[in-house]
């Protein structure tokens, strides 16, 4: 649950700075910023939940980290870090699943992206916290950060979702055989 009150909170903070910046709407008013909290709250809600399901696929002799520890991503900075390390061993675990199934040669198939997705995440928890404590408006930047952070969460949610299908599919073809 705090996972998922983390990054609601991120992705809320940085909607509603790329809102202010780039489109500049009236002010954000409360109800607004409790749907879109809940938003974001049902939105990282599926994405742990895609990890998860992602891992729970996979043979325990191929996993790299267990399931579960998914949700300690939500340990405020530590998780921060920590999603590195989980990014790399998940992809690490869908290489390993991909190669005894289909004896596909993909070492780490979403670890680029899913990096990636994890920088600029970071980044943009770094800016906000720099402009919580400054009296420079880093907004623009927040903006741009949140922009190129939301194309590589989806890109990286997707990757995430097709390997799951191959997964789901090689142990399929593997139980009718």
């Amino acid at each position: 649950m705090i996972y998922c009150y983390i990054y609601s909170t991120t992705i809320t903070l940085m909607l509603s700075t790329y809102f202010i910046v780039i489109l500049k709407p009236a002010p954000i008013t409360l109800t607004t910023r409790i749907i879109a909290w809940i938003i974001a709250l049902t939105i990282s809600s599926l994405f742990a939940l895609t990890q998860y399901r992602v891992l729970e696929l996979e043979t325990p002799q191929q996993r790299k980290i267990k399931p579960a520890l998914v949700w300690l991503t939500a340990i405020p900075y530590i998780g921060s870090v920590f999603q590195f390390y989980f990014t790399k061993h998940l992809a690490a675990s869908i290489g390993r699943q991909l190669h005894e199934n289909n004896r596909q040669q993909i070492k780490q198939p979403t670890l680029a992206i899913g990096l990636l997705y994890c920088v600029l995440s970071f980044i943009a928890c770094v800016i906000g916290i720099i402009k919580y404590f400054s009296s420079s408006n880093y907004s623009t930047l927040n903006g741009w950060s949140f922009i190129f952070w939301l194309i590589c969460f989806i890109i990286y949610w997707v990757r995430l979702g097709v390997f799951k299908r191959r997964i789901q599919q090689a142990q399929t073809q593997i139980a009718q055989a």
